[in-house]
């Protein structure tokens, strides 16, 4: 299998009912498979958003609500 870095996983993940232990596991997984950036949404559940906001910090996106406008253009250099 080919497996392509993501550099965004954004959306709901569903992991309302997870435990710590099963969040971290997949946390752990996306920083394998080269995600950079995450925005989880309402419905990945407050634990899960709680520990992708600590593990990938100034990479956490704040997805917000309905209507949130996100930039997503690369920074010039």
């Amino acid at each position: 299998m080919f497996i392509f870095p993501s550099p965004l996983v954004m959306g709901g993940y569903h992991l309302g009912g997870k435990s710590k232990g099963e969040i971290e596991c997949i946390i752990s997984d996306f920083k394998k498979l080269g995600v950079r950036y995450v925005g989880p949404c309402h419905c990945t559940g407050d634990k899960a958003r709680q520990l992708f906001e600590k593990e990938y910090q100034k990479n956490y996106i704040d997805v917000g609500g309905v209507g949130k406008v996100i930039d997503m253009r690369y920074p010039s250099r």
